[in-house]
């Protein structure tokens, strides 16, 4: 040790951390990082999933175009799912939206019954 340091040491300090909740129970909100025309697969969308959880074979609505699609299938580190979670940073292709004018960088997925009336998100500069 040091004799002008009396605190915890890095090690110390990183063991007693706690680890990232997941918010699986809250309702599904994906931010839009990328999308990209897979010709094989059809449109697919990129992004990490904030809250909720995202289920191949179910809905989305894409804000805020109130688009809705179906997602065929989602992959994360090239690895299919049939489940993924908050936290998971996941491509899943989309079956009923059109990549060059429904969704773009920067859109959200979220769960076609629930109704937004507002959006309220940070900017960075």
């Amino acid at each position: 040790g040091t004799p002008w340091y009396d605190g915890s040491y890095l090690t110390q300090a990183l063991d007693g951390m706690e680890g990232a909740v997941r918010e699986s129970f809250k309702q599904l909100w994906i931010p839009i990082l990328s999308v990209c025309h897979v010709e094989s697969i059809g449109t697919v969308a990129v992004g990490t999933i904030k809250a909720g959880t995202l289920d191949a074979g179910m809905r989305v609505k894409i804000l805020p175009n109130d688009v809705v699609a179906k997602v065929e299938s989602i992959e994360m580190h090239h690895s299919a799912l049939s489940t993924a979670q908050a936290g998971d940073h996941v491509g899943f292709n989309l079956v009923g939206v059109d990549e060059a004018t429904n969704i773009r960088s920067g859109c959200i997925a979220t769960d076609p019954d629930v109704w937004y009336s507002t959006l309220v998100d940070r900017v960075y500069l």
